[in-house]
C-alpha cells in the first residue's frame, strides 16, 4: 500500500511532493499554543521520521490536546495497526 501511494504521489514528478514539504519549513501563522478546540494526537514511539519528541512537544503546547503514544510502533504502522480505534474516536 506504501509503495503504491509513492508511486501514485511521484508520478508527474517531484513538485508535488517537494511543495508539500516545503510547506514543513514556513511559518504556520499561528502557534500551537493558540489552538482552542480539541485535538487528538496519535505517535509512536518508534515512529523514525518524527521523533517521539516532537509529538510531546505538540502535545504540551496545545491546550486542549488528547495525546496517546503508542511505545512500539512506528510512523507507518500506526495507523495500519490503530486504524479502526482512530477512527472510532475522530467519528464516535
Amino acid at each position: 500500500m506504501s509503495i503504491n501511494s509513492w508511486r501514485e504521489a511521484l508520478r508527474s514528478g517531484t513538485g508535488g511532493v517537494q511543495r508539500e514539504a516545503d510547506l514543513y519549513k514556513r511559518p504556520w501563522g499561528f502557534q500551537l499554543q493558540d489552538i482552542s478546540t480539541k485535538v487528538h494526537l496519535w505517535h509512536g514511539e518508534n515512529d523514525n521520521n518524527v521523533p517521539s519528541s516532537v509529538g510531546q512537544y505538540v502535545a504540551d503546547a496545545i491546550p486542549n490536546c488528547q495525546a496517546v503514544f503508542f511505545e512500539e510502533e512506528g510512523h507507518l504502522s500506526l495507523p495500519y495497526n490503530h486504524m479502526q480505534e482512530i477512527l472510532n474516536v475522530l467519528v464516535g
